[in-house]
Order: C-alpha cells, then sequence, then structure tokens
C-alpha cells in the first residue's frame, strides 16, 4: 500500500496511465475489502480515479453494478388495509390419544 501511494504521487499522469489504473484499482480493493479498518468512501475514490482512466474496467464495472444492487431500495411488504379480512386460523390439532392400556 505505501508504495502504490507514494507511486500515485510521483507517477506522469499521462504517460503512466496503465500503471496508475493498477495503483488505484488496487487500493479501492484494499481500502474496501483486505484493509482492518475498512473506508468505503476512500475506496470509492479510487475506483472513481479508475473510471476516469478506463471507464471499461471489468473490476470498476463489477463494483459499481454491485454498489447499485445494494443500494437498490428493497420492496417493502403492502401492509393491509383497516378493516381486511385477516387470513383465516389454522385448525387446532386433534386431541393426543392416552397411551397404554385402558383398564
Amino acid at each position: 500500500v505505501p508504495f502504490y501511494e507514494k507511486y500515485i504521487t510521483i507517477a506522469d499522469k499521462e504517460k503512466n496511465k496503465l500503471e496508475l489504473k493498477e495503483a488505484y484499482r488496487y487500493l479501492g480493493l484494499h481500502n474496501l475489502i483486505y484493509a482492518t479498518v475498512k473506508d468505503e468512501v476512500k475506496g470509492d475514490e479510487y475506483f472513481m480515479k479508475v473510471k476516469e482512466i478506463d471507464p471499461n474496467d471489468p473490476t470498476v464495472i463489477r463494483y459499481y453494478e454491485q454498489k447499485a444492487a445494494l443500494d437498490a431500495p428493497t420492496p417493502a411488504k403492502p401492509t393491509p388495509a383497516i378493516g381486511a379480512p385477516k387470513a383465516p386460523a389454522k385448525p387446532a390439532a386433534p386431541a393426543a390419544k392416552p397411551k397404554g392400556k385402558a383398564k
């Protein structure tokens, strides 16, 4: 991590796009998955930089698809209207027969 962080500060942004993409992608994954303390904001920033360099990068595409799926609201269960009939109750189980001989 420290090597990639240092590299992105000194690399030529135009000449080293491929290497910068690798560094940003690694740092993004590190912050989202491997770091002891996860930092989603930082990971997202690194993936935005990868997307600027290569919008068709498969890792970035998969990241944003999964993020969109997680951020999508889940459909709520409809609540019954007031005064609506309730579902019928289940019938009671038959009484248990006593075991053993009857005297």
